[in-house]
């Protein structure tokens, strides 16, 4: 059955007239407003009866969030940054269940990125564009999303003192360095934006399982995505003032030459997490709005997954191992590389693609960025070093006569 639209639906209840409608609708052309919203500002309709047939057209009911007092613990579930930016508000906190009040509760992405930042099942509520807007601005304050002030209220992870920074060589200036980021993590008060914002991010993807942490500069802001079963993910945003701070302190912690922004470099570093023992191999792109970072997480498991603990069920883990039986008898599979029928165990190999509409969240154009072609900038025609994907071999250290693409 096809779903209705809600011009659909009022005229059907007779709340508003053809006339009305119509003009409502050429009015709308070429501007970011909902429909409902226009006609209840034109008095077309009456905020009751918008209010009953946006129930039908989307089967989510209807929060007034104009009145409501948030309580703190539930405020602090979603970051200022992304409450202004989704336009949401969090309004309960139940077990596992967070109910958050959008004016696209039908926007599965966006509640796809809330359950992701949160780690809770998010419940809808539809709310009108202003009485949220209004309700974040009393509960969250004014947007401070491109002030330095918004690193303070971003969500990030708090207890990072278990975390061991370990240098992957024998200089003794890398050495240092290390030394210097357990201090600054140990002694709170003295922890810059950017020795936390790095750990935080490190620590996060640890949580979250996520094989790569992007750090993409953009015109307005930074972006600080993490790849979570194969799809790029939103962490957090940070204002540009922190960007080169940032992307700095990474070089430093992975023994690169923090003095050359122009050409792409490589690098790696370890960072122990409780019991859990993390490489990272760590590359930079320059682009027109400063470097962009990648890191590439591994641990020493990471190999050896059986189908089970990748999710697979009984039944399709079954077929999947004789299947790769029957490759190895046949002498068809590349045993080296991981299929190895005995231990029943296959390679973990995250997506490396990604569609525009999942790199742009659905229109947004800031997540586009050039880089440049010279010769002596170290940087060759053809593509062989226009690229921001860590080496994850010794291979692939040794020389630069290899063409590893972005991983986009």
């Amino acid at each position: 059955m096809k779903k209705k639209r809600l011009g659909e639906v009022l005229r059907e209840r007779g709340n508003v007239s053809a006339e009305n409608l119509t003009r409502a609708l050429q009015e709308q052309q070429g501007k970011l407003v909902h429909l409902g919203e226009l006609l209840l500002q034109g008095g077309s309709v009456s905020k009751k009866d918008l209010i009953a047939a946006l129930g039908e057209v989307t089967s989510v009911p209807y929060f007034d969030c104009s009145k409501v007092q948030v309580p703190a613990d539930v405020l602090e579930t979603i970051p200022a940054g992304m409450a202004w930016r989704f336009n949401v508000l969090p309004i309960k906190l139940a077990n596992k269940n967070l109910t958050v009040v959008l004016e696209e509760p039908q926007n599965l992405q966006i509640i796809d990125e809330l359950r992701f930042k949160t780690g809770k099942t998010i419940v809808p509520q539809l709310g009108f564009h202003g009485e949220i807007r209004g309700a974040i601005e009393k509960h969250y304050g004014p947007d401070k999303s491109s002030a330095a002030a918004g690193v303070r209220s971003a969500g990030l992870v708090k207890d990072v003192k278990e975390m061991e920074f370990i240098s992957s060589t024998d200089q003794q200036r890398n050495i240092d360095a290390m030394r210097e980021m357990q201090a600054e993590l140990l002694q709170k008060s003295k922890t810059t934006p950017a020795v936390m914002l790095v750990a935080s991010m490190i620590k996060a993807a640890a949580q979250r399982r996520a094989s790569d942490i992007h750090i993409e500069p953009q015109s307005e802001e930074t972006s600080i995505r993490l790849r979570v079963d194969g799809i790029l993910r939103e962490f957090e945003r940070i204002p540009r003032a922190l960007q080169n701070s940032v992307a700095s302190r990474v070089k430093i912690l992975s023994d690169m030459d923090i003095a050359e922004r122009r050409a792409p470099q490589d690098g790696r570093f370890l960072v122990k997490i409780g019991d859990r023992r993390l490489d990272l191999r760590v590359s930079t792109l320059p682009t027109q709005y400063g470097e962009k970072v990648v890191m590439r997480l591994l641990e020493s498991d990471a190999p050896t997954q059986d189908f089970e603990k990748l999710g697979f069920p009984a039944v399709i883990a079954t077929e999947m191992k004789r299947m790769l039986a029957f490759a190895a008898r046949n002498d068809s599979g590349n045993r080296a590389d991981g299929l190895r029928e005995k231990h029943h165990v296959v390679r973990v190999a995250e997506s490396r693609t990604e569609t525009i509409d999942q790199y742009h969240h659905g229109g947004r154009s800031g997540g586009i960025r050039d880089t440049g072609i010279e010769p002596s900038a170290g940087k060759r025609e053809g593509g062989s070093d226009v690229r921001d994907e860590p080496a994850v071999d010794s291979a692939a250290r040794s020389g630069r006569n290899h063409d590893r693409r972005n991983p986009r």
